[in-house]
């Protein structure tokens, strides 16, 4: 599970489940008189939602490792849009499973794109989005403003790319498991 807040009294929180598919927000100012949460389900079914970040706006934004998409979900309406990764379109997955909202089951074998595998996601201080893209060894940035893609080769091959961070200057930061390293863009 992931938590993000926009850290201010009275902020929501929001949760991400991937075991559940679902994105849950927790209402802070609420939380001293009683418990609330509420579940927002996503769109793509068993897309296995993984980074969060939350925008000024209190706009909840979100990668979908299995769907390899950015989504997007507006809190006060309960509205959800997603994009493809560009390099992830048209890509096919194996799995002939079909999902089912009275089960609510995954596949006994979940399978996807392996076409980028989008986990962890920072917001730098223009509202432009970062991700990593695991599989795809690349660092994406998606606009919000102009909803487009950009995507950053790592030079070194299956590097494997998970964190990521914005440090004061605007310089975005990623770690780099599969060759014990790190990186810049």
């Amino acid at each position: 599970m992931l938590f993000d807040s926009l850290g201010q009294p009275g902020s929501i929180v929001v949760v991400i489940a991937a075991d559940r598919q679902e994105a849950f927000a927790v209402d802070e100012a609420r939380e001293e008189a009683r418990s609330s949460v509420k579940e927002y389900p996503i769109p793509t079914p068993y897309s296995q939602p993984y980074g969060i970040a939350v925008d000024a706006q209190g706009v909840v934004w979100f990668t979908e490792q299995a769907a390899n998409k950015i989504g997007r979900l507006a809190p006060s309406s309960g509205t959800f849009k997603e994009y493809v990764i560009p390099s992830a379109k048209g890509a096919a997955t194996d799995s002939k499973w079909v999902y089912s909202p009275s089960e609510r089951t995954p596949p006994q074998t979940p399978s996807g794109s392996s076409a980028g595998n989008p986990l962890n996601m920072v917001m730098d201080g223009h509202g432009t989005l970062w991700f990593t893209e695991q599989l795809g060894n690349k660092i994406g940035r998606f606009d919000p403003a102009t909803e487009t893609f950009r995507e950053f080769d790592i030079p070194s091959a299956n590097s494997g790319p998970t964190d990521i961070a914005v440090d004061q200057e605007g310089t975005i930061w990623f770690g780099l498991t599969g060759t014990d390293g790190s990186g810049i863009v």
